[in-house]
């Protein structure tokens, strides 16, 4: 009795639906599976590369669900291999789905170019802020070249972790990150017992608002 209560129940969902789709159909309302595109950056990101080395971009493929549209993709090389500092190659696409409606995607590779071999360079471990010892910040080892800063401000409240880029004598980069305040980006140097960073707020309403933070290792 059961069975057959569940069969009744599944096929008056099925009749529900087919009426609901014919009662959109004569509404004028569209329907089926919308798509929305995606970029899959092949390769290796971040990429740490020497001064005066060769940089091939590896690309990156372009989806719309699952149809490839790659020969649709715009890509912008901002690399210079001959000068220090950490770059970008940005991937965008954009499509039409089947609602007419316009979507955009977008990646990027981050390529750091170094002045020599950082791979040993080790800024993991716990620091203190300076003056204000209260809390500690953590930095990991991503991979040669990448380390993970845990909480850039040091603060109790609103934490946000960036990525930190050794480039060689001594200097960081913070490539622009999303944080709670909007984008920043920031440079910083090692120092004999830890290492310092500034950094710039770009967006509204802490545009133009410079910080600069002072790390001890513990």
């Amino acid at each position: 009795m059961k069975k057959i209560k569940s069969i009744m129940v599944m096929a008056g969902l099925v009749v529900l639906a087919i009426a609901c789709d014919r009662e959109l159909d004569s509404e004028g309302v569209a329907t089926g599976v919308i798509r929305f595109p995606s970029i899959e950056v092949q390769g290796e990101s971040p990429v740490i590369l020497e001064a005066g080395s060769d940089f091939s971009d590896p690309g990156a493929k372009a989806y719309l669900g699952t149809d490839d549209i790659t020969s649709q993709l715009n890509t912008e090389n901002h690399v210079d291999a001959n000068t220090p500092g950490v770059y970008t190659v940005d991937y965008s696409v954009a499509t039409t789905n089947e609602l007419d409606q316009q979507s955009v995607a977008n990646a990027s590779r981050i390529v750091s170019v170094t002045d020599g071999d950082v791979c040993s360079i080790d800024l993991a471990g716990a620091y203190k802020r300076n003056p204000d010892l209260g809390v500690t910040v953590n930095v990991t080892k991503f991979k040669c070249g990448v380390f993970d800063l845990d909480n850039v401000l040091a603060r109790t409240t609103f934490v946000s972790g960036v990525r930190i880029y050794p480039i060689g004598n001594d200097e960081l980069v913070i490539p622009t990150t999303n944080s709670p305040f909007g984008r920043i980006e920031g440079t910083g140097e090692i120092t004999a017992n830890g290492f310092t960073i500034t950094m710039n707020f770009l967006d509204p309403p802490n545009a133009g608002l410079v910080l600069t933070r002072v790390y001890v290792k513990q």
